[in-house]
């Protein structure tokens, strides 16, 4: 669909362009079409054929991804669908790092029993890209890693790591107020060790290690070698320290532990850097026939790569990741491509390649697309969907906005309980990642439950379950035809800002008092969370309120909108379920015994707003502050000079909600002593963000705050929304910033 230049190519001549439309008129003047089966056998064989050694576990670069490629593209010749990739072929060549794994030797040199050696592919096995060497190193742990004094986190501590090799625990700080998404990635963590003088890197994340974990080329490392190591590697490396791996890993939760462990090992590996320097897309293109829509391309995807051979010859066949997904997005397209009457959307076949090294082939393709990317509505992605419990996985459908509500409406009941629905998340690494941050909106499937085999070497055809398959594909078939037939509006154009907006968590702090939303039930449905208030009048009796409660959470269980705490809510939101949180105000409170107090927190409710300070100076006293808090409830504060005081009797059960003018208002002393605390702040951003407003914010992009969108969303107002977010991204903030503060920093809630 364009040459490596740019230049439009259609891979078809213009006969024969034209020959399929008059035929297409010709079928739907006679013709009603019905979908053909999506047929799961069928999808089985491909498995078994893509995770056969003879396609040597499908590394990008190697001879077997090559096979990979030429497979594929026979594949969709054979269906009758058209090349999408660059000079009229299925290709897209895609420029990447391509290493082979040769030899690798682990041995600890000191023991009570002797030397030690440790089986390659068992107890350790290398990160993809590893470098190359052979010496004897002593070995310290840095938990996690992390080397940010700026948020109060340096792993390393005063441990001088020059000459030696370090382990690294693959986690995030439990409980942390500061957020570590931004310095998690692998390249960060390698850079920070590599620049400290490390001379080798090892992770343990888990109890076998995986393989795989490339090393991205701007840090590749030719003499350091880089591991990953199991359970075994870790309790010998902790003994005689005073720690066992568990005691080890609880004393990290609390804080940085760096660990000379005075013990060495002997290192030998050797990965060789090919002479090839890329590997391909493979790409597929149906034309659709309708003259409104058919310019609005929907595209399924999957990555084709694994991870290949290791140094002993033991090839990963990756049947569950990703042949599963490759087979089924081939079979989807096999059925559209069959169909008597071309669908009305065209249809863009993708099977990406380098998602093992960092989603590399998706990447450059939404940078150097091979059709108009304006003109992708819709991207169905395709990953592990061979094994788990049998349900279908899906997440990212609210982004496609009324096409994804109308479609979730004509399920029945039986569809819905087979389906695990989550909202989109941006922790999750996948190819839809670089078509969300283009602005296309992405719909992950996956098979839900165990995939007991990820990176191992038992990833084979024999471990796939075909109810997992058959269920995934014809729901994804059922999903993809609706897309391209049924939905008859536009599905709209790639905007990144609107795709930002969908993401943001939708909570109605103002909410209903309790026996209005008694009355008006239907309020209860909407999305998003809702906030449900006890009457603030407190002659109401406390069993009169327990009863209305009752009668609340028992309608919500007919309509299965979930009734409860905070972070359960939060959860339910994560899975597009309407979400109830039952709020008290501190002066409904103020003056019933203790017993009915802990009634109430007891019957269900999960927020307290404690009103103006002057309520709060005659309202709870410490025992009514004790029982909410281990009722896990959460004090809404108002912002005032005593707001620091406050939040410091509540901990990390306060949240600070407030205009942002009011917050950029206060003086910096005052904010400086909320960016220290553990609390939530949730700001209204108003009609208009000014300069003075996001320079208050910086410091806590990555801490406790969050932009509360809500509220315009909810009242139709979704252009001031994305002014507000535009003028975050005028001022410097990345996208990964945003997304923190319209989202992921209330995660903190849920943990």
């Amino acid at each position: 669909m364009g040459n490596k230049k740019g230049t439009p190519r259609t891979g078809v001549s213009l006969k024969e362009s034209l020959m399929r439309f008059f035929c297409a008129i010709i079928l739907c003047a006679g013709v009603v079409a019905h979908a053909f089966a999506f047929d799961a056998d069928r999808v089985l064989r491909s498995i078994e054929t893509l995770a056969s050694d003879r396609f040597e576990g499908r590394r990008s670069g190697l001879a077997g991804g090559t096979l990979t490629e030429q497979f594929l593209a026979s594949e969709l010749t054979a269906a009758g669908i058209l090349p999408a990739g660059w000079d009229s072929t299925y290709f897209q060549e895609v420029p990447m790092l391509v290493t082979r794994e040769d030899a690798a030797e682990l041995t600890l040199m000191e023991s009570p029993f002797g030397k030690i050696s440790f089986t390659y592919g068992d107890d350790f096995t290398l990160i993809t890209h590893s470098g190359s060497g052979a010496f004897i190193v002593p070995v310290a742990i840095v938990g996690y890693g992390i080397d940010r004094p700026d948020k109060d986190r340096n792993d390393y501590g005063s441990l001088d790591v020059r000459g030696r090799a370090i382990v690294i625990v693959r986690k995030q700080p439990p409980n942390a107020v500061w957020d570590f998404t931004l310095d998690y990635p692998r390249d960060h963590l390698v850079r920070w060790a590599l620049e400290r003088g490390a001379t080798a890197i090892f992770f343990y994340q888990e109890s076998l290690p995986i393989q795989g974990g490339a090393v991205p080329e701007q840090i590749y490392s030719p003499q350091v070698p880089m591991f990953y190591i199991g359970d075994r590697v870790m309790r010998l490396l902790l003994r005689d320290t005073g720690h066992t791996l568990n005691s080890y890993l609880t004393a990290l939760e609390k804080g940085s532990n760096p660990l000379d462990t005075h013990k060495r090992l002997w290192i030998s590996t050797r990965v060789s850097k090919t002479a090839t320097n890329s590997a391909r897309n493979v790409l597929g293109f149906i034309y659709g026939t309708d003259e409104k829509l058919r310019g609005e391309i929907v595209a399924i995807g999957a990555h084709w790569d694994h991870l290949g051979p290791n140094g002993q010859g033991l090839i990963y066949n990756g049947a569950d990741d990703n042949a599963s997904g490759s087979a089924v997005a081939l079979e989807l397209a096999r059925s559209i491509a069959q169909e008597a009457v071309a669908p009305k959307r065209s249809l863009l076949i993708l099977f990406f390649t380098g998602e093992e090294d960092g989603l590399l082939g998706s990447r450059y393709f939404t940078a150097h697309p091979t059709v108009p990317l304006g003109q992708i509505v819709a991207m169905l992605n395709f990953d592990m969907v061979g094994q788990g419990d049998g349900k279908v996985g899906v997440a990212g459908g609210e982004l496609l906005g009324p096409a994804w509500d109308n479609y979730r409406s004509r399920l029945t009941a039986s569809d819905n309980d087979s389906l695990n629905i989550y909202r989109t998340s941006t922790t999750w690494y996948g190819d839809y990642g670089p078509f969300h941050r283009a602005g296309i909106p992405s719909v992950s499937f996956w098979s839900s439950g165990e995939h007991p085999y990820y990176h191992q070497y038992e990833d084979d055809a024999i471990h796939i379950r075909r109810e997992s398959i058959e269920n995934v594909g014809k729901r994804a078939q059922d999903f993809l035809l609706y897309l391209l037939n049924d939905y008859p509006y536009s599905l709209g154009r790639p905007d990144s800002v609107r795709l930002l907006l969908r993401q943001s968590t939708s909570i109605d702090w103002e909410g209903l008092e309790l026996f209005d939303a008694l009355a008006h039930p239907g309020f209860l449905s909407s999305p998003g969370i809702h906030l449900i208030w006890l009457p603030r009048e407190r002659a109401v009796p406390t069993w009169n309120l327990i009863e209305a409660m009752s009668r609340l959470q028992r309608l919500c269980d007919d309509k299965k909108i979930y009734c409860g705490k905070l972070p359960g809510a939060l959860q339910a939101y994560r899975k597009q379920q309407p979400a109830v949180v039952i709020g008290s105000y501190a002066q409904t409170l103020v003056g019933r015994p203790q017993d009915e107090i802990s009634a109430l927190m007891r019957q269900g409710v999960g927020t307290l707003d404690l009103g103006v300070t002057k309520q709060q100076k005659s309202g709870l006293d410490a025992a009514a502050v004790s029982i909410a808090k281990k009722a896990e409830v959460y004090a809404m504060i108002p912002i005032d000079y005593g707001t620091p005081r406050h939040v410091q009797k509540w901990e990390n059960h306060a949240i600070v909600r407030a205009s942002l003018d009011e917050f950029s208002s206060l003086p910096q002393v005052v904010r400086d002593s909320l960016a220290r605390s553990s609390a939530i702040l949730i700001l209204n951003p108003g009609d208009t963000l000014a300069e003075r407003d996001i320079d208050a914010i910086r410091p806590f992009v990555e801490r406790t705050l969050c932009l509360n969108l809500g509220p315009l969303l909810q009242t139709g107002r979704e252009e001031e929304a994305a002014r507000a977010i535009s003028r975050l991204y005028e001022a410097g903030l990345s996208r990964d910033e945003i997304i923190l503060l319209i989202t992921e920093n209330l995660r903190r809630l849920v943990h």
